[in-house]
């Protein structure tokens, strides 16, 4: 039979999570990496808008460690004092909110913004605090990401183990039964 090898097969589950931090000047690099089951590799990445340039270098470690999964990375700078330093470009939300306004009214709707709207236009127009360059945050990055990978790619590797050994349970269970039903058999 096929089974012979089936205990020594590695599994990994498509769910996972893995995180690390580092220190980067006076603030603290926290990235995460998560995922659920998809059958081809969907990545999605969020990070300091300042950081554009390194996404190339997150996909391509992410594509180095992960085959499958809808995987994403978040990556967090956050200050000393603790906060994100996150703000909004107010005179594009305020510029966003006035086009809203003209185009509904325009077409003779009333426009009643609420605060989920003003919201969704702000972090539309979010601004990270980050004044670290991307070049600067370069190497920290690429290896906090490395290390919050393997702490991933381990994570799925325990769950595929525990899946795989049900996966076998199960599958004796069935053995046992098809063999009680052929004894039965005429």
């Amino acid at each position: 039979t096929g089974r012979s090898n089936v205990g020594t097969t590695i599994m990994k589950s498509m769910t996972g999570y893995g995180r690390a931090t580092a220190s980067l000047e006076n603030s603290t690099l926290t990235i995460q990496v998560n995922s659920v089951n998809r059958k081809t590799l969907d990545f999605s990445l969020s990070m300091p808008s300042a950081w554009e340039d390194l996404e190339r270098a997150v996909r391509d470690a992410v594509r180095g460690a992960v085959s499958r999964g809808k995987v994403h990375v978040r990556i967090e700078l956050t200050s000393e004092g603790g906060n994100s330093a996150v703000t909004w470009d107010d005179p594009a939300v305020k510029d966003t909110l006035r086009r809203l306004r003209a185009t509904v009214e325009e077409e003779g709707i009333v426009f009643e913004p609420n605060s989920e709207l003003v919201w969704q236009v702000a972090n539309a127009h979010r601004q990270s605090g980050s004044t670290i360059e991307a070049d600067a945050a370069r190497e920290t990055v690429v290896k906090t990401l490395a290390t919050a990978l393997v702490s991933f790619v381990e994570m799925r590797s325990t769950e595929g183990a525990a899946l795989l050994e049900d996966f076998i349970a199960r599958l004796t269970i069935l053995q046992e039964l098809a063999e009680k039903i052929a004894a039965r058999a005429p």
